[in-house]
């Protein structure tokens, strides 16, 4: 099954994108549609935002999830990770060396159980000189 790609802007993405974009991922064979798929991504649409879904999918296959239903079942402990779900997807996917250390950095600074006001101050730090990256990476495209 040959798969066409998304062109169009990430916030815009329907179902029916996520599904290809999971099938393009973890596809091993996949025979058509069984009906399921979709209504799977509608309801992760209508609950999260479209960049906890693409988090969830890029964990889920990191991890090796192959099955749509265990990622559906454990999608909350995919996603569980980060507050910034749009960082890590365009960092993960597009970023250079500099752009990963400074996630792996959040990363880092996310996960401490007890933040000092330095802490949280780098950490939003970060999260702006990442999100710039973002704006000038995506305006380029």
């Amino acid at each position: 099954m040959k798969l066409k790609k998304i062109t169009k802007k990430i916030e815009d993405y329907t179902a029916r994108d996520l599904l290809t974009y999971w099938l393009s991922l973890v596809d091993s064979g996949h025979q058509g549609f069984i009906g399921n798929e979709l209504n799977v991504f509608k309801e992760l649409l209508n609950d999260f935002d479209v960049y906890y879904v693409l988090y969830g999918i890029e964990q889920a296959v990191k991890s090796g999830c192959v099955s749509l239903s265990v990622f559906v079942d454990c999608f909350d402990d995919f996603v569980t990770g980060t507050k910034y779900p749009k960082l890590w997807y365009y960092v993960n996917k597009y970023g250079n060396g500099g752009m990963k250390e400074k996630l792996t950095e959040l990363d880092v600074l996310e996960r401490k159980w007890l933040p000092s006001a330095i802490d949280r101050q780098r950490e939003q730090t970060i999260v702006a000189e990442i999100a710039d990256w973002i704006t000038i990476f995506v305006t380029r495209e």
